[in-house]
This record gives C-alpha cells, structure tokens and sequence, in this order.
C-alpha cells in the first residue's frame, strides 16, 4: 500500500514541528525541577508507546520469532 503523497507531507510537518518545540519544552520542564534523567526517561517512554502499535502491527511475526537471547 503506498502512501498518499499528502499524507507523508504532512507526518513530515508534525514531526518537525514536534522536534522543533523540544528543545523549549525540556527547559521550561527543567525550569519546574525536572531532573534531565526523568526528562530523558520520559521522552524515551513516550516514544516507544508511540511505536509500538505500529511495530507490533508490521512486524508481528518477526517479533514472535525472536529467542531471549535476541532480546
């Protein structure tokens, strides 16, 4: 299924548009006493919620098949 041109642009905008306002919003979180660690865990935790709907979604069977020791 190939993407509709409009719609890539536009996850393209969302996602520069959130990178460009990270910067602010670390500060003013350091600002309120955020320590940089629970800043940089938090970040990473949103993250990986985000994606894993859509890495379980494609990749379903290549997850199945990886042993502990991949992981």
């Amino acid at each position: 299924m190939q993407a509709r041109p409009t719609a890539t642009y536009l996850v393209l905008a969302v996602g520069v548009a959130i990178v460009s306002c990270a910067a602010i919003l670390i500060r003013l979180a350091q600002g309120a006493g955020a320590s940089s660690l629970s800043i940089a865990a938090a970040r990473l935790g949103i993250a990986a919620l985000c994606l894993a709907p859509i890495a379980l979604s494609r990749e379903r069977e290549a997850l199945r098949e990886l042993s502990r020791r991949d992981l």
